[in-house]
């Protein structure tokens, strides 16, 4: 899609037929955060994203399409799926096929909320506490901070190639990069165990009483 001579989308196509859909970027920063939650379930996680994307009082007040809608939930949960990542521009020539596993987590809406916040307001004159933005116009301003704002140098620090730099600029940037780095999506239970270990291995407990 070109953001310049297409409209945004307020609608999305459900097996043929036309729903509503929530496009603030709020839902797509709380679908995202929901995404991100290792201790809950996938279905719970469809659950509540049909919930954020297509609120019950936007559809029941349409004709004969409610029940319909009930119906057909899973193409519900393909159209807000397509709608949450339908921002991202078309790959540029040797992207193609890139390993998604390979990307640097470059941002984090909950622990950057304050720099995401402060770089808006820098870049853009923005308060996001109050605008009403469309979820992929929003991305595409968040991708594009520059390095002068807070959360623009942080995402430069997280995901630069240091490869090939001099010995000296390459530790100052290797330093920078575990200084903003972001905390390893781990489960509760992951934690829990990776706290036994460490306490077992603190008091020369024996590890084979983690079973």
């Amino acid at each position: 899609m070109n953001l310049l001579t297409e409209p945004l989308p307020h609608l999305v196509d459900v097996a043929g037929h036309k729903f509503p859909i929530v496009w603030d970027f709020r839902a797509g920063i709380k679908l995202e955060t929901l995404m991100d939650n290792p201790d809950l379930p996938d279905d719970e996680k469809a659950t509540q994203m049909l919930e954020l994307y297509y609120p019950c009082k936007t559809i029941q007040h349409i004709p004969n399409e409610w029940q319909w809608f009930l119906t057909h939930l899973p193409e519900a949960q393909d159209a807000a799926l397509k709608f949450y990542t339908g921002w991202q521009a078309p790959e540029l020539p040797g992207q193609e096929g890139t390993d998604d596993s390979d990307k640097k987590r470059a941002c984090s809406f909950y622990y950057d909320s304050a720099n995401i916040f402060a770089s808006f307001w820098q870049q853009y004159s923005i308060d996001l506490t109050c605008a009403k933005l469309h979820w992929w116009t929003f991305v595409n301003l968040l991708t594009a901070l520059n390095e002068d704002t807070p959360q623009g140098r942080i995402m430069m620090y997280r995901t630069i190639d240091t490869a090939g730099m001099p010995k000296e600029q390459k530790q100052q940037y290797e330093k920078l990069k575990r200084r903003y780095e972001l905390p390893e999506i781990v489960s509760k239970a992951e934690q829990e165990r990776d706290e036994r270990i460490a306490y077992i291995l603190e008091h020369g407990g024996d590890l084979n009483d983690l079973g």
